[in-house]
């Protein structure tokens, strides 16, 4: 049975978020590569908070995380 496209979408977003934790080094890397990955796979559809650049990137990877979290599920 074929999956919706919107499920390939959010499982492809994932994957593509994924690899900044193998091709990155630093955890600013990390998140800012998350980051363009997110807005790559999904456009408009995902926003981030107006403070998202003062935040500690300790936090941001935590939010980031929990996105991955979010996409990881059935």
């Amino acid at each position: 049975m074929k999956k919706p496209d919107l499920q390939v979408l959010l499982e492809n977003t994932f994957r593509a978020i994924a690899m900044g934790d193998i091709l990155c080094n630093t955890i600013e890397e990390k998140n800012s590569f998350k980051v363009r990955m997110l807005k790559a796979g999904l456009g408009d559809a995902v926003c981030f908070p107006d403070d998202w650049d003062s935040l500690p990137e300790l936090e941001k990877a935590s939010r980031l995380n929990l996105i991955m979290e979010i996409l990881r599920r059935d």
